[in-house]
């Protein structure tokens, strides 16, 4: 299945090669390349090694995720006859992972291409439920979100009906339900319950339920939530980089290093994984790593309002005020304005009647809350508590 999903590679048979009695290997060449990531990609390893495990490592980590995609596809689409469906799911769900809107995209015309060819499928409908509500996360306004996350909440109820036995179908509905607002999370919590009965090895019902149980303050619960995902499925980016952040959140900062670490070697080119290692050693006092990494997410994403104000924070605690200062200015042309970032930053460079302006905007972007519990806030909230 996976010769047939990988197709021939130009100049040879096969990707690959069957060994006699053994099993299988990776047999085409690789090299490294010094070439810079390509832009605008999201998702106890340092950068040479990530420059080498480059397109290798892509290879060897997408054949292994297409390895534990298969034998659950397997079941929804039978044999030989479906093979088509079963190989636009897979190629849907390989594209899925990567979080990036137009990866999103691409995965939503495979996963489409699956319910066509096979409409019985609660497999397929699961995948397309996902995309919608991973395309409904990267939409800006509220009207275009709350349609996407609709249509997957929709299409997540008719995969239930054609297989209620279908884990994936109940992690797609717990997930489209909880980012569809706080009036949702009692079913969404006893969908994702569902799934993880069904079929507790399911990684991203665990890795979505994490993050409901997280957004719920349950920190140690949502934690060992995540890290059983990751356990299930060690080679997605997606859960890897989320186990960071929970790291993180949990002042965990060499534990989450180490993660986020691992996680470049993986997708050298996710912003996501640059951006926490630097947060985290930053934490640790390793601030020439952090500069480095830090300035490397803001390159491959030179928008990310995250990178720009974790930068600009590091600039403003190592005693650069003028670079600083240039990322504030960059900063305040963005909409929404990152208006923590802001505070956090004038707090820092001892402005703080700006820091309490900026605070009170920030109080009001929707946000708030997932920012003020991050690490690099603490000084800044302390300061302003002490205040009165």
């Amino acid at each position: 299945m996976l010769r047939k999903v990988l197709g021939p590679p130009a100049g040879h048979r096969t990707f690959i090669e069957t060994v006699p009695s053994r099993g299988y290997r990776f047999v085409v060449p690789v090299k490294s390349s010094e070439q810079p990531s390509p832009p605008n990609l999201r998702s106890e390893v340092r950068p040479a090694i990530v420059r080498r495990a480059g397109w290798a490592g892509a290879a060897l980590a997408l054949v292994a995720m297409l390895m534990l995609l298969h034998s659950s596809s397997s079941r929804s689409f039978g044999t030989s006859e479906n093979g088509s469906a079963q190989k636009d799911y897979l190629l849907g769900r390989y594209y899925w992972n990567q979080r990036t809107p137009p990866a999103l995209q691409t995965s939503l015309r495979y996963f489409q291409a699956a319910v066509r060819e096979s409409p019985s499928s609660a497999l397929a409908y699961s995948g397309l439920a996902d995309s919608h509500t991973a395309l409904g996360i990267y939409v800006e306004t509220g009207k275009r979100k709350q349609r996407e996350f609709w249509i997957a909440q929709t299409t997540a109820r008719h995969a239930i009906e054609l297989d209620t036995g279908s884990a994936e179908a109940h992690a797609s509905l717990g997930y489209a339900l909880w980012l569809s607002g706080r009036g949702h999370a009692r079913e969404a919590a006893a969908q994702f319950q569902e799934s993880i009965r069904l079929n507790g090895e399911y990684a991203p019902a665990r890795q979505w339920y994490s993050w409901m149980l997280y957004s719920q303050d349950k920190l140690n619960e949502a934690y060992r939530q995540m890290a059983t995902a990751h356990d299930i499925d060690p080679v997605s980016p997606i859960i890897n980089y989320a186990l960071g952040y929970q790291l993180y959140y949990l002042r965990r900062y060499k534990e989450a290093s180490a993660q986020w670490h691992q996680t470049m070697a993986m997708s050298p080119a996710n912003v996501q994984s640059y951006l926490g290692a630097g947060l985290a050693d930053a934490q640790l006092g390793d601030k020439r790593d952090a500069l480095r990494e830090l300035r490397s997410a803001l390159r491959l994403n030179p928008a990310d309002p995250d990178a720009m104000g974790s930068l600009a924070h590091l600039y403003a605690s190592s005693k650069q005020p003028k670079d600083a200062q240039r990322l504030l200015e960059r900063m305040g042309k963005m909409r929404p304005v990152p208006a923590m970032y802001m505070a956090v930053v004038r707090e820092t460079m001892g402005q703080h009647e700006e820091a309490v302006k900026w605070l009170a905007v920030a109080k009001k972007q929707p946000d708030f809350e997932d920012l003020a519990m991050d690490p690099q806030m603490d000084g800044l909230l302390r300061s302003q508590r002490a205040r009165g």
